[in-house]
């Protein structure tokens, strides 16, 4: 089927579930054909980037949530620091490969805005900022500094190794 804007969106949904139906039953190859099919522009929206937000995003939740699982019980937000700083780490290595490999638009955008964005966490770095600082002023002040700093080191060394693992495959 013809994903365009001719066709009614009733008829795309029809469509989106048979693939997505179609994924589920035969496997991970027909989860290529289905998104690159989605990433066609329909009603003015990228379907094939928001299912793969959705996905990405939804599993990299579910790592932040996991990891500060197993690393609650500081006092100090150690599980914030190290998502953020992971989540840095992950989306410039994806940036250095991308600069280069110009993958499909929904496997960037799904890995990018959806796992990096739902494994990193601003509002939640926000909170602990602001009790940290509440409690001490020198330990927020730490903490917002380190994790700054080291986001910022872990994205440009993330870049760097992209750009290489790029130039080898």
């Amino acid at each position: 089927m013809d994903l365009n804007k001719n066709v009614p969106l009733s008829t795309h949904w029809e469509w989106i579930h048979f693939r997505i139906h179609s994924f589920f039953s035969n496997g991970y190859d027909n989860v290529i054909v289905t998104l690159t099919c989605l990433d066609e522009q329909v009603g003015g929206f990228m379907w094939g980037n928001i299912f793969a937000v959705f996905v990405g995003g939804t599993i990299g939740t579910l790592f932040r949530y996991g990891i500060n699982l197993m690393i609650s019980g500081y006092s100090y937000p150690v599980g914030t620091l190290l998502v953020n700083i992971i989540g840095s780490f992950l989306l410039g290595v994806l940036t250095g490969w991308a600069l280069l490999k110009k993958p499909i638009h929904w496997l960037k955008t799904g890995l990018g805005v959806g796992f990096c964005g739902g494994f990193t966490t601003m509002s939640t770095f926000a909170f602990e900022s602001f009790h940290l600082f509440g409690s001490s002023k020198l330990s927020g002040f730490i903490y917002i500094i380190s994790s700054i700093a080291s986001g910022i080191l872990c994205a440009v060394v993330g870049v760097i190794i992209g750009r290489k693992f790029a130039f080898m495959h």
